[in-house]
């Protein structure tokens, strides 16, 4: 689960990432990963 500043933060940098040649979703992925320590893989699949 999400908390509320971690989405404002995804929110902030999806949308500035909107305007850059890279991909939005990918970078919020990233960031999720480094940032936050979060997977997005579902609980029983492993890396």
């Amino acid at each position: 689960m999400v908390s509320f500043l971690e989405a404002i933060i995804l929110a902030v940098v999806q949308g500035i990432a909107e305007w850059l040649p890279v991909s939005s979703e990918g970078l919020s992925f990233l960031i999720m990963l480094n940032l936050f320590g979060k997977s997005l893989l579902p609980s029983g699949v492993s890396r």
